[in-house]
């Protein structure tokens, strides 16, 4: 492994065939070379940017969460890899320390940058590959990519994003250090037939894409001319390089691309925020965060709280395309605040999708209950294979050969497609609502059926066989 960049965590040998969500957060406050910074730039007056106090705590923030939603059962996949790229300000850094403990970070610099994206699409194609074997349906996992810190307008969709080492001695040119953040989406989204993997998009990992800076041109309107050259050659940084050599030279592929979502903190031409202090009393994280990082906390956490179906006891499953919907909510209702307190918040949340929508994550799972499996007849138990899903999502899977089976699991309460099958003989599948109870649940399989008892053994009625699937293959 490369020392200079660590995993914060790194499971992928332990989940090895099985397509995970491996995430890449990067949060930039402490940049050595703008204004403020220990070792100040000469050209960094003429840029006009200093240093932040909430992009590094956002990341860790982050990252926190992610842990505690695992723990909760609440990701749609198991953590597989995290990489942490951080430059926290004096002012974070005790915070920071307080929730990564042990975690281990790398710096953000360009070349840092570079190779952690780089190694996120290895870990997200190696997953692709991982579900193809294990089957069509299973879905590729999910890679998350944060970044935190100062950004221009690029003249695209996508901002440039400025590294922790921008305007430092080793730029070949002013700005070398900085990237375009359209490169790094088209590294992550771009799907080659070289990956392998899934045929379809639905087969493939989604990206979530997460741009948390300012899209603002620095030199339009300024009259400032040192200000104009300066971002104007900062906004023709040098390609995305890909250090590790096995995606150089890509060409628009004829498959379709991954499904992604790209969440923007403000539209072109505009700053972005950090909390200010108006809203300490409000702000349930802690130290302020930048203005999006709060949305997304925040919106995440509301998960936790709301359930779809008033009358379901179901946890709620929170899309890509729902999370953008509450993070625009949630602005409008953040800037009306701040106005009442007589600040403001600059910029406006962004976003854009390709493809379908996916799961982000799900509301805080219930208890979970025990579940007696049994098998009539009993020669049965060593030739029947039963494999257990949460229905209509990749969430997780038990399929083995009977006998590896215990005689009880325990699941959360959920809707699971249940496909039992013995070889010769007819297969079929079931969906079976599982609520909360105190005791147990009891499941019968046989050739064709399975029969299904609630707590204190009352016979299920609401048992069938899964949608557009037949009852037997």
């Amino acid at each position: 492994m490369d020392q200079s960049l660590p995993y914060a965590l790194d499971r992928r040998a332990e989940l090895a065939g099985r397509p995970c969500l491996h995430v890449l957060l990067i949060g930039v406050s402490a940049y050595h070379h703008l204004c403020g910074g220990a070792d100040e730039s000469p050209h960094a007056a003429a840029l006009r940017l200093g240093q932040l106090e909430a992009p590094a705590l956002t990341a860790a923030k982050l990252y926190g969460w992610l842990l505690r939603a695992e723990q909760d059962g609440r990701l749609p996949f198991p953590l597989g890899s995290v990489t942490l790229l951080l430059a926290p300000s004096p002012a974070e850094q005790a915070s920071v320390a307080e929730i990564l403990g042990t975690a281990r970070w790398g710096p953000p610099t360009r070349a840092g940058v570079e190779r952690a994206v780089s190694r996120l699409r290895d870990d997200i194609v190696a997953g692709e590959r991982a579900a193809a074997q294990a089957g069509p349906d299973r879905g590729g996992g999910i890679g998350l990519y944060y970044f935190g810190g100062h950004g221009i307008d690029g003249g695209r969709d996508d901002p440039i994003i400025l590294t922790a080492d921008v305007l430092g001695p080793d730029e070949t040119q002013l700005g070398a250090n900085a990237l375009c953040q359209a490169d790094v989406a088209t590294m992550l989204t771009q799907f080659e037939p070289a990956d392998g993997g899934g045929r379809t998009s639905a087969e493939r990992a989604a990206l979530l894409l997460v741009c948390d800076c300012c899209r603002e041109d620095l030199a339009g309107g300024s009259g400032n001319a040192a200000g104009q050259v300066q971002s104007a050659e900062i906004r023709r940084p040098p390609p995305f390089a890909d250090p590790s050599g096995r995606h150089a030279g890509r060409s628009a592929p004829p498959n379709e691309p991954r499904n992604y979502r790209t969440l923007w903190a403000t539209a072109p031409r505009l700053p972005a925020s950090e909390l200010t202090v108006l809203l300490a009393p409000f702000a349930p994280h802690g130290r302020p965060l930048t203005a999006l990082g709060h949305l997304l906390l925040t919106c995440l956490d509301w998960t936790s709280e709301e359930n779809g179906d008033p009358g379901s006891d179901l946890p709620l499953r929170l899309t890509s395309s729902k999370l953008a919907e509450y993070v625009a909510a949630s602005w409008l209702q953040l800037a009306a605040l701040l106005e009442q307190l007589g600040g403001s918040l600059d910029g406006k949340p962004e976003t854009h999708s390709s493809g379908t929508e996916f799961s982000v994550c799900y509301g805080r799972a219930q208890p979970q209950v025990p579940i007696r499996l049994s098998c009539d007849p009993e020669d049965l138990k060593r030739s029947l294979s039963v494999s257990i899903r949460h229905d209509g999502m990749s969430r997780g899977e038990l399929a083995a050969p009977w006998t590896q089976h215990p005689e009880s699991i325990r699941l959360a309460p959920n809707v699971f497609q249940v496909t039992a099958a013995v070889p010769g003989a007819s297969a079929f599948c079931r969906r079976v609502t599982v609520g909360p109870a105190l005791t147990e649940w009891a499941w019968e399989f046989g050739h064709d059926q399975l029969k299904v008892r609630g707590p204190g053994g009352r016979p299920v009625q609401s048992v069938g066989p899964c949608p557009h699937r037949s009852a037997s293959a």
